[in-house]
């Protein structure tokens, strides 16, 4: 297990994403500050013509590029090329530029290796047929919705190119990864998870501590860069919500950590004694970053996912009292002292502090709040719902395309305040119930495919876990349970349609077609 971990590639990756994240910032400060592009669009070609060359070296390394900017950019603006200083005019972000650059180069790989790729596609015949009715109904929602008139071609696309993240199965499918490459992953995961933690702690601590001063470029830069949100609890207190939609992955990481403490017991032990205190720390301060991010979907998923890790412990005839035992106290003191530590960032003030006025009841409430009660946000979802199931109800077989626009009214502050008109109705095409934006747009049929092909992934993938050594079980068994994952956090918050939820399964892919060595 150590062998997939590399303290100096971890050290080395922590101090690059540091350094990505300033000159971010900066290159966002001098365009809202300064209006000048100069300094954005430089960082965004400096760092095209770098994935470019490393794609052209090794297509691996480029994906690896891939996977670590969804880890660390959560929506793909960190860094991207702007025409305007306004933040809602178009723009192409990096994500979108990695995306082009490494399909492009991909299509050369695929050429040279054509006759290998012709035998996997044969063997995966399922696969490639669902992969190809999903791209039938794809098409399908852009036709019906430029016949619609849903939105305008970019609307359509803005609606449509999360999808086109599936395309990675291309460079996928002539790529082998070995155990190289496989501890350059973990290692440089790990290190931009920690700065997840990290920046998930700092913002708290700024918002709920320090002057507006320092309020308002950090704000306006995780808001415009699509980073994350971060939002006021309520006007009585100022404890703030700091939510980065790549926590998907650090909850990933974090039940991982804890299925690794099943299998692993003598490495992976909630101890503060030396071998195991990188451990511990990263289960506490990930447990209290992920209780900041005041996610409901995330911890509900999580309960999902352990439903399914008891059942398939129960049957793979690995049940064990003592173990299970184990791993649940380490879940339950991670999230206790998750708290204190949570705790300490509201109390424990700095000397140029303003202090603050709140405290823990803000876990309580958005935990009581669930259903619907007291919460803008969850009564906002809830009054999505029959609007959603009276338009599907209209058109459910193939549903109405891509951009399709509906109106509610909403309760939620952040939508009134600058989206909504004077009664509270609000207009948009994104929907928060997972499963039904999918069917709204691609109609009952297309998300019946498209789910069907994500479960074909995970089951293509258990005869391989139920085969590997003990060594590996753990790491296939974490690959699929990541997929249940967001499959369970999909029904509340759309993942399963967005880069960040599509790149979970494309693991699945790999395992599947053996190319993991």
């Amino acid at each position: 297990m150590n062998s997939f971990f590399s303290k100096n590639i971890f050290l080395k990756s922590f101090i690059i994403a540091g350094f990505l994240y300033l000159f971010s910032f900066f290159a966002y400060y001098n365009v809202v500050f300064n209006q000048s592009l100069c300094l954005n669009n430089a960082f965004f070609v400096i760092l095209g013509i770098l994935i470019l060359i490393i794609s052209l070296k090794d297509l691996r390394w480029g994906l690896l590029i891939a996977i670590f900017e969804l880890l660390a950019a959560s929506q793909g603006y960190l860094f991207d090329w702007k025409f305007t200083s306004s933040p809602d005019d178009f723009r192409i972000s990096l994500r979108l530029l990695i995306f082009a650059v490494i399909l492009l180069v991909s299509f050369y790989h695929l050429w040279k290796k054509r006759a290998d790729l012709k035998n996997l596609l044969l063997a995966q015949r399922w696969g490639v047929l669902l992969f190809a009715l999903n791209a039938v109904f794809l098409g399908l929602g852009v036709y019906l919705a430029w016949r619609g008139q849903n939105s305008s071609l970019p609307g359509i696309f803005a609606d449509l190119n999360n999808y086109l993240f599936w395309l990675y199965v291309l460079p996928l499918a002539v790529t082998i990864w070995d155990r190289t490459l496989l501890q350059i992953f973990y290692s440089v995961a790990l290190a931009i998870l920690s700065w997840q933690i990290f920046l998930t702690g700092f913002f708290f601590y700024v918002f709920t501590h320090l002057w507006i001063s320092w309020m308002i470029p950090l704000y306006k830069w995780v808001r415009d860069s699509r980073l994350g949100e971060i939002t006021r609890i309520n006007m009585d207190t100022t404890v703030h919500r700091v939510f980065l939609q790549s926590h998907l992955y650090l909850m990933i990481a974090f039940f991982g950590s804890l299925l690794f403490a099943y299998f692993f017991p003598e490495k992976y032990r909630f101890s503060f004694k030396k071998g195991y205190r990188a451990y511990t720390i990263f289960l506490i301060s990930s447990a209290a970053a992920l209780m900041i991010s005041l996610s409901r979907s995330f911890w509900v998923g999580l309960f999902g996912v352990l439903i399914v890790l008891l059942w398939v412990l129960w049957r793979d005839k690995q049940w064990q009292w003592r173990k299970i035992g184990r791993s649940l106290a380490q879940l339950s003191l991670s999230l206790f002292l998750g708290i204190v530590l949570i705790a300490s960032f509201i109390w424990i003030e700095l000397p140029f502090g303003l202090g603050s006025a709140g405290d823990l009841r803000f876990l309580s409430d958005r935990a009581g709040s669930f259903f619907g009660s007291g919460d803008a946000a969850i009564t906002s979802r809830w009054k999505q719902l029959p609007v959603l199931l009276e338009a599907i109800h209209e058109k459910p077989l193939v549903g109405w395309g891509f951009a399709k626009s509906l109106t509610y009214q909403t309760d939620d502050p952040r939508l009134l305040n600058d989206f909504a008109d004077a009664d509270g109705y609000y207009t948009t095409n994104a929907f928060e119930w997972g499963y039904l934006d999918v069917a709204l747009k691609l109609g009952i049929l297309g998300a019946s495919i498209y789910v069907l092909w994500a479960l074909y992934l995970l089951f293509k993938a258990w005869p391989i876990y139920k085969k590997a050594l003990v060594e590996t079980k753990a790491f296939y068994l974490l690959a699929i349970l990541a997929g249940v994952f967001v499959l369970f956090v999909h029904i509340f918050t759309p993942y399963l349609n967005h880069p960040l939820g599509i790149a979970v399964f494309l693991p699945l892919l790999l395992i599947s077609w053996r190319k993991i060595g």
